[in-house]
Order: structure tokens, then sequence, then C-alpha cells
């Protein structure tokens, strides 16, 4: 697989971009380590161990879809502040490359650095969604403290930056406790059925039923339903497990 670690940077796929005769998708690559993996999906066959006749016999055949591959690996601050951007576009992409899993220092230093873009991004059009949104993708990406980069917020931005993270953080912890409420009730009525289903068995075959347990617990909800309705006219226990 070819090592695409000197591959385009930002810059210069813009700018490529500005030419419409240079069309196709873009894969935008952020995080500490470069881009390795291939930029077209003929990289992606393995021809090299093949003889020549069979491997030239072969290439016109290959598919071909390549990207143009958008890194931010090499991308610092202050470029990244230079592109052709809006404000959010800069600010996402910040949030992308120098705060997804960082600490809560970095991030309460990332916030003193680039607070005024946070303030222009809060005075644009839907600025609250869009700060909502990236505030919500820090706290799940980032290993950060929400209250302490509010903080940050509300010393070098506005406090208004301050609010919005903690009503995202907030919204977060409701729909987690949720979920787990969720989840909670569907694994207590699977457990439940895979109790009755089981003491239904060792009422019909005795105590040969016991080396069904681990099985029915094994059973998605579908199997559990095929299981229990076989029950009352399966001569044996085989036949009411039989897939």
């Amino acid at each position: 697989m070819a090592d695409h670690a000197r591959g385009p940077t930002l810059t210069r796929i813009l700018a490529r971009r500005e030419d419409s005769r240079d069309s196709g998708p873009i894969v935008l690559h952020h995080g500490p380590l470069p881009f390795t993996a291939a930029t077209d999906l003929r990289q992606l066959f393995d021809v090299d161990d093949l003889d020549g006749e069979t491997a030239a016999g072969l290439e016109p055949l290959l598919p071909r879809c390549p990207f143009l591959l958008c890194s931010l690996h090499a991308v610092d601050e202050a470029s990244l502040r230079a592109l052709s951007l809006t404000m959010l576009g800069k600010l996402t992409l910040a949030c992308m490359q120098f705060l997804s899993r960082r600490t809560t220092v970095d991030a309460e230093a990332a916030v003193a650095r680039w607070a005024d873009v946070v303030r222009a991004v809060l005075q644009a059009p839907s600025g609250h969604e869009a700060l909502a949104a990236l505030s919500s993708y820090l706290i799940q990406t980032a290993p950060i403290d929400p209250e302490a980069v509010q903080n940050a917020l509300q010393r070098h931005a506005l406090r208004e930056a301050a609010t919005i993270m903690k009503t995202a953080a907030a919204r977060l912890r409701a729909e987690g406790k949720a979920e787990g409420k969720a989840e909670g009730k569907a694994e207590g009525k699977a457990e439940g059925r895979v109790e009755l289903l089981f003491h239904q068995l060792r009422q019909r075959f005795g105590q040969a039923a016991d080396a069904s347990l681990p099985r029915l617990r094994a059973g998605s909800a579908a199997d559990l339903e095929r299981w229990a309705a076989r029950i009352l006219t399966a001569p044996t226990i085989e036949a009411v497990l039989d897939d």
C-alpha cells in the first residue's frame, strides 16, 4: 500500500478545487498522524505477486475511484486561520485537529487563542446552533472537563458561549441516562423471556434442559420466539432449539 504521508495539504486541495475541472470526492483527514491509506480504489487490489502478463491483462479491468486527500496533519493554527473559509469552517477544523482527543488543559489554552473566532461564530446566522453542535462534538470526542472549558469560554469569549456548552453537556447527560434506561428495560425483558422458556423446558424435559441455558441466553428475540412456539410439540430439546 502506498504511503501518503506527503499527500496534498488542505491549502493545496482548496487551490485545486478552484479549477472546475477538478471534481470528485474529498476526504478530510485530521489527527496527529499522517494519512497512509489508499487514495484510489485501484490501490486496494494487490497484483504485485502476479506474473507480468496476468497483471497487465487485469490492469484495464481494475476499478478506479480516486479522491482528493485533504489532510490537516501538517497544518498549524496560523495556516488554518489564513485559509479562505468562514469563521465556522475555521473553528470546526480547529476543533477537529487541535482539540479532539486532547486534554482539558489543551482545550482551555485553545479557547484563549481562538476566542475571537468563537465570538465571530456566535454573531453569525445560526451561530448558536453551530456552537452547540461543536460543543457536543468536543464533549463526546475529547477527554475534557466540560465545566473547565465552560469557564474558559466565559473568561475569554462570551458568557453566551459558556451557556451553550453547558446546555449541550446537560443534554448529552440526559440522553445518556435515557438510553441507559431503555437498554436496561430491553435487557430485563429479554432475560425474563429466557427464564420463562428455561422453566418450560425444565417442566417438559427435566434436568436435561439445564445444558440449554447458555444457548437460550445467546439467542436473539426472534430465536426465543421461534423456540417458544415449538416447546409444546417438539419431541426433544434438540428439536426445540434446532435452527
